[in-house]
Formats: C-alpha cells, sequence, structure tokens
C-alpha cells in the first residue's frame, strides 16, 4: 500500500530585509561651554547645600519655645517660680538631640489648640534635655525610665499626670493637660 504523499507545500517567498538608508555618522555635538558646567555645578551645590540644611532641621526638631534646662539646680529654679506664682508646671523629658518621637510630640504641642490650651491653663512650661539619658539625678528624682516623658506637676512640684513616650494631639489636650483627670504614672489610665 502506498500512502499518498501530501503535496509539498509551496515556499512562501522569502522577504529580503528592507534596505535601510545608509547612517550616517553622528554629528559632531557643540562642545559645551564652561558657562555651562559652572551653571550646572552651581545648580548641584545648591541642591546639596538645600538638602543638608532639610535634613539638620529634621534631626533638630521643632522649637517647642520653652525654657530648656540641663541641670537640676536650673529646674528647681522654675518649680521655685511655678511655686511663688502658683501655677502648675509641665515638663517634657526628652534626649538630646531628641527622638523620632520626642519631635513628633512638640509638632502635636506646638499645633494651635494645644498652645491655645496650654495659654489658658497658665502654666509654666520646661524642656529637660537629658544628655546622659536617665543616668542624672533629675531622671531618677521623677522616676524617668524612658524618654521622652511628659509630666505635669502641681505648684509643689508634686506629679499629677505623665505620659511617656508619643503623644496624641487630642490626648495631649484633653488626657494630659485636663486638670479633672489624673493619670496614674503605672499605668497611664484615668482614675
Amino acid at each position: 500500500m502506498n500512502d499518498p504523499q501530501p503535496d509539498p507545500q509551496p515556499e512562501e517567498p522569502q522577504q529580503e530585509p528592507a534596505q535601510t538608508p545608509t547612517q550616517t555618522p553622528q554629528q559632531a555635538r557643540p562642545a559645551k561651554s564652561k558657562a555651562d558646567r559652572w551653571v550646572k555645578l552651581g545648580f548641584l551645590a545648591v541642591v546639596l547645600v538645600l538638602g543638608f540644611w532639610l535634613w539638620q532641621q529634621g534631626r533638630k526638631g521643632a522649637d517647642l519655645g520653652w525654657p530648656i534646662v540641663t541641670g537640676e539646680k536650673a529646674f528647681q529654679e522654675k518649680l521655685d517660680e511655678a511655686k511663688k506664682d502658683t501655677r502648675s508646671v509641665v515638663v517634657y523629658f526628652t534626649s538630646n538631640p531628641r527622638s523620632l518621637d520626642g519631635n513628633e510630640n512638640v509638632g502635636y504641642i506646638r499645633k494651635g489648640q494645644n498652645h491655645k490650651a496650654i495659654e489658658k491653663g497658665n502654666y509654666l512650661c520646661v524642656e529637660v534635655k537629658l544628655p546622659d539619658a536617665l543616668k542624672t539625678d533629675l531622671a531618677k528624682r521623677y522616676n524617668i525610665t524612658k524618654l521622652p516623658t511628659m509630666l505635669r506637676l502641681d505648684s509643689d512640684g508634686k506629679e499629677l499626670n505623665r505620659r511617656i513616650g508619643r503623644i496624641g494631639q487630642l490626648d495631649f489636650r484633653r488626657g494630659f493637660l485636663d486638670r479633672s483627670r489624673v493619670i496614674r504614672p503605672d499605668d497611664q489610665s484615668p482614675e
């Protein structure tokens, strides 16, 4: 038996590659002027300086505008001033330089309603920068175990409220500054 073989398929004509116009070498670019280079270098220098300045500002954080004390004696002077004027004291213990949480808290404290609440409450506000973290006598005196820590003290220096770590905007005003609420330092929950 002879099997019929299929008819061979006609071959498709192969297309020849399209002819491309002859490529000419690129024309030589005009030489960059020295002025062009100096403009670009100047722009790069400005960008670098601006970037460094912004980075430094981020590390430094915003300023509270509160007196900054670093020692026991200066802090005691502020407490004496509060006692003389019968004012409550808000103390912000932070590291030097401030941590990210510390800078974030400053942002919350500086916001409009919180700033107004501080002024309305007639608080004496002090920022205490602890360069040696928690080893200072002042940190031991107020049992500061973590930074940042905020304390609200009465005019005699007795602790009324404590907040450790990050504090929210509403929590600062309604929880921390609210004179009707006393927060237990051990668990930070209202009594």
